[in-house]
């Protein structure tokens, strides 16, 4: 029996284009690989490859849908990689997801995390369930960790979050900041938060900066609503905006 190029009729059930041995199936166009189904091994999930010049190592149930110049490494169960250009799943990431952009990476022995797109932005070595939804030059090394877009964001502390703006750092577990300008919670200021603006900086657990510039939270629990250049150093207190105000006697 045979396929015709011309089309077939009276095709049996049960007929099928492809191999029996495990051998890999691949499919070209124009001499160049289109479209590569392989297996690890009889009785495994078949990993599917397709677009140009991609590569995709033994990981069984991963799919590359297209585009150019991307790779998911060795033991890459389960991964997915949409498209893009120049994308990578290295080897050991599993159960995760690269939804396409250019020059996006997901490290080895990452789990279940998602880089939606974007531009060189990157989940971390060994992190779990990490997330960038997009911008450029992100990355995302702590377990739980989330960026939602910007540029030159960083999360580093497990579970926190930075939702956008730019050279923003939650490098403290349970932080989160919202947005604006090369604002900062520091390592240790377990879920402290910052809004916005810009300069501002975190550096007690459950410190509060709403926005403003240039503002200072160096004790435990307290509030800066906004303002220039206000710093507080004494736990639980508080302040609510202005210029140049402080609120301390030692730090909390």
């Amino acid at each position: 029996a045979f396929w015709q190029t011309d089309g077939n009729t009276a095709v049996a059930a049960g007929a099928f284009i492809g191999t029996t041995d495990g051998t890999a199936l691949e499919v070209r166009c124009g001499n160049v690989p289109v479209f590569q189904a392989s297996l690890a091994g009889l009785g495994t999930s078949a990993a599917l490859c397709l677009g140009f010049s991609n590569r995709l190592a033994v990981a069984p149930g991963a799919v590359i849908g297209g585009g150019t110049d991307n790779e998911i490494g060795f033991n890459g169960y389960n991964d997915v990689l949409a498209g893009g250009l120049g994308n990578t799943l290295q080897g050991e990431a599993q159960s995760s997801v690269l939804g396409g952009g250019a020059y996006n990476m997901i490290r080895s022995n990452a789990l279940s995390a998602t880089l939606a797109g974007g531009l060189w932005n990157t989940i971390g070595l060994g992190v779990e369930y990490g997330v960038v939804s997009g911008g450029r030059n992100n990355s995302v090394t702590a377990t739980n960790g989330a960026i939602g877009g910007g540029a030159s964001n960083e999360v580093a502390g497990a579970r926190s979050v930075v939702s956008g703006g730019s050279r923003n750092q939650a490098l403290a577990a349970d932080a989160a900041i919202g947005g604006g300008n090369n604002n900062v919670v520091s390592n240790g200021a377990l879920g402290a938060f910052i809004g916005g603006g810009g300069w501002n900086a975190c550096g007690y657990p459950q410190a509060f900066i709403g926005g403003g510039a240039q503002n200072r939270a160096s004790g435990h629990n307290g509030v800066i609503g906004g303002g220039l250049e206000n710093e507080v150093t004494e736990q639980l207190s508080t302040v609510g905006g202005g210029a140049n105000n402080f609120a301390g006697g030692g730090n909390g």
